[in-house]
């Protein structure tokens, strides 16, 4: 289930689009138990693995177009995750 931060709320109901919201930024990839909402600390969640475009440490960009409403990532990019430890990822963050 997808949980959205009451910022990102915030920014979606006053101010922007889920694509400026989400474009520039980074997906983490977490081990542990999944926090209770979006805006809940990690407490002992471990990040496993950042994902970025040519896993170069670049921010994810997206298309600007959302064929059928779906937020698409650039076709034109190559995004790739370095791993920092070992696990089994149990949920993700959008930063």
């Amino acid at each position: 289930m997808i949980k959205l931060s009451t910022a990102l709320r915030v920014a979606l109901a006053t101010q922007s689009s889920l694509k400026a919201a989400l474009d520039g930024g980074f997906i983490r990839l977490y081990t542990g138990p999944v926090p209770a909402s979006a805006d809940a600390a990690l407490d002992s969640a471990v990040l496993i693995n950042e994902i970025s475009a040519g896993g170069t440490g670049t921010p994810v960009p997206f298309e600007d177009n959302a064929p059928m409403g779906v937020l698409v990532k650039k076709v034109s990019e190559n995004w790739t995750g370095n791993n920092l430890m070992g696990g089994t990822p149990t949920f993700f963050r959008s930063v």
